[in-house]
């Protein structure tokens, strides 16, 4: 490959990281055009209590990131955030949050299963800390948190040396 059309690759591959988080979009000056420009489609649109509405964009399977974009009655953008953090998990109560609560917290789930015991269990595939974990939210015949834990993902532990 020739230098000049190296040097052109390189530069694609950034500007399509670039967009991974949003970098560069300025709350209160950014438009809902711009997020999408810079963002792509979002998977999900929620209407957000009080108006606007909050879009939000998982970056998995690999990804371990979902953000969610809020998006002013102005249409411009009022926020972005990383949705699957700690703190955000920490808000989740079991016996109290309802699934349209966790929905709204911490956006669409990478999958969704029935257990063996018939529960509904949302996956969220997570990074904590600089390791690797699924996110899992089980709930009850009610649509209310019952379990919610992180289990640790080995996969992506040291690499094997087989």
């Amino acid at each position: 490959m020739r230098p000049s059309a190296c040097a052109f690759a390189a530069a694609l591959l950034l500007a399509a990281c670039a967009s991974y988080d949003g970098r560069g979009l300025v709350p209160g000056q950014a438009t809902s055009a711009d997020v999408e420009r810079v963002m792509g489609r979002p998977t999900e649109k929620l209407a957000a209590p009080g108006g606007g509405e909050t879009w939000f964009f998982p970056r998995a399977p690999e990804g371990r990131d979902t953000f969610a974009a809020r998006i002013g009655t102005d249409g411009r953008l009022a926020s972005i955030e990383q949705t699957l953090t700690k703190e955000n998990f920490a808000k989740v109560a079991e016996g109290k949050t309802t699934r349209e609560q966790l929905h709204a917290l911490l956006g669409p789930p990478w999958k969704t299963w029935r257990t063996r015991l018939d529960l509904e269990e949302w996956d969220y595939r997570v990074k904590v800390d600089m390791r690797w974990y699924d996110y899992l939210v089980d709930f009850g015949p009610d649509g209310i948190v019952r379990t919610a834990y992180l289990l640790h993902d080995p996969f992506y532990d040291a690499p094997c040396a087989c």
